[in-house]
């Protein structure tokens, strides 16, 4: 059965992650964070609080991406008021834009919020992204009313907590609905590293054979709530590493550099891992995006 992680599971996975980027070999210039579904942005605001806090060579961008305008209005507050009160304020920088995620990027386009990859082209946005990180609405609407509290429901917007209703899904498809869009889009955008947060173990498996089939990562493991290194072994569910004490929270992807940055083994070669992502893209957009790169090369 889901329940709901509060913020201090969210940000125990931040907090760990953060620190191994900190002692990270081969960090670019310019870090780049994409935070999806940013909701009030103190995920970002934590990732460079926590960064600064160690590390003073690494230059952070950071996005938060939401639908709401409300949870925008509160994220632009947040971010106001950490300029004034913190020591990192002047250090890096957290961008705030609108976009609706679960939209396909190449599909027809329709009124509303635009899609992630035209939102981005639309504010003058990097399309490349080193690190994924998304805390989307999991939970199904049936989980809603038997795992929430009054004071969670009272607090948090549906909006944010279970994703729109769809008559062709079943419950637990709804809970997941997310996550292969944020795996798209983590290949898209390029990314080194996804942490997705999750309701539980069972959702956490699914999301990481999700995250498999693609095809496209080095490694996956799911994090629990305190996932740090003096928590003990990693045990093995279902052939995926389950690190840490407490409820799985998170479930970890990562690529290329990303093996290095997070103390894994030797990051597979840029060319093979620039291959493999092209080819993990459908059919005919594979062979689309192959014949736009042959023309380019022609002289």
């Amino acid at each position: 059965m889901a329940d709901v992680p509060g913020r201090q599971d969210t940000a125990a996975s931040i907090t760990h992650l953060v620190r191994l980027l900190r002692d990270a070999p081969k960090l670019p210039p310019e870090l780049r964070l994409l935070d999806l579904c940013t909701g009030t942005g103190c995920i970002p605001l934590l990732f460079r609080h926590e960064l600064y806090a160690g590390r003073d060579d690494v230059e952070l961008r950071a996005l938060g991406v939401d639908i709401s305008d409300k949870a925008l209005h509160l994220a632009h507050w947040n971010t106001e008021r950490a300029h004034r009160n913190t020591a990192y304020a002047r250090k890096g920088q957290v961008q705030l834009i609108k976009a609706d995620v679960l939209i396909n990027p190449y599909a027809d386009a329709v009124a509303g919020p635009l899609p992630l990859k035209a939102a981005l082209n639309h504010n003058g946005l990097p399309t490349h992204w080193d690190i994924l990180i998304s805390n989307p609405p999991y939970i199904s609407p049936s989980e809603y009313w038997k795992t929430t509290t009054r004071s969670v429901r009272g607090y948090e917007p549906k909006l944010a907590l279970v994703p729109p209703s769809q008559p062709d899904k079943n419950d637990t498809q709804l809970g997941d609905m997310f996550y292969p869009r944020l795996i798209s889009i983590a290949r898209d955008v390029e990314a080194k590293i996804a942490l997705l947060e999750i309701a539980d173990l069972a959702q956490a498996l699914r999301v990481a054979q999700l995250a498999r089939k693609r095809g496209i990562f080095d490694g996956i493991e799911i994090w629990r709530e305190d996932p740090g290194p003096t928590t003990g072994a990693a045990t093995d569910h279902n052939g995926f590493p389950v690190c840490g004490e407490g409820n799985a929270r998170s479930v970890v992807c990562w690529r290329g550099l990303g093996a290095l940055w997070l103390g894994k083994a030797n990051a597979v070669a840029e060319q093979d891992d620039a291959w493999r992502l092209f080819q993990s893209y459908p059919g005919s957009l594979f062979l689309t995006l192959q014949s736009e790169l042959l023309t380019s090369l022609k002289p």
